[in-house]
């Protein structure tokens, strides 16, 4: 998982942005609650805060070191994954903050549409890396906008056609 090969196109510069952003973010939570000793004392949002940033920065950590291609080959199995979560949402989910969108696993609160806005940001460039070279070397957008939704079920049921 540490050899230099895997790590050689890793982005460092934005990692580095990602951590100056973090560390203005914390900072600005400590001076937003610096003077409030209710919320200093019952709840410990910098703690907290930086106990997610870890557990971002470890998720990211992983997710790079994955190879870009097997989230490629999994892309159409997420798909599917996701629409049985935003379907079960509806029956087992939680109604909070006016909606119906949480599943309360007891530690955490989980928003499946955040999950699949990811999901389908995987989805469309597998999507779209497979359906450019059909057309030449470019594809045509309004084509695409057309056949998006219903090429992306397609997809997910079976195996990626061609455009006509």
């Amino acid at each position: 998982m540490l050899n230099a090969k895997l790590w050689r196109h890793f982005d460092f510069w934005l990692f580095g942005a990602v951590t100056i952003l973090v560390i203005i973010g914390v900072t600005m939570i400590r001076s937003a609650v610096a003077g409030n000793i209710e919320l200093t004392t019952t709840t410990n949002l910098v703690n907290r805060q930086m106990i997610f940033a870890v557990a971002g920065f470890v998720v990211m950590l992983i997710t790079a070191s994955i190879d870009y291609r097997m989230w490629s080959s999994i892309s159409q199995t997420l798909y599917v994954g996701t629409f049985i979560v935003l379907g079960a949402l509806n029956i087992a989910g939680q109604a909070l903050y006016g909606s119906a969108r949480w599943f309360d696993t007891g530690v955490i609160l989980i928003q499946p549409s955040e999950i699949a806005k990811i999901v389908m940001i995987l989805v469309m460039a597998n999507y779209f890396a497979v359906h450019l070279h059909h057309d030449g070397d470019r594809l045509d957008s309004k084509h695409a906008l057309v056949q998006f939704g219903p090429g992306l079920l397609r997809d997910a049921i079976g195996p990626p056609h061609a455009l006509p």
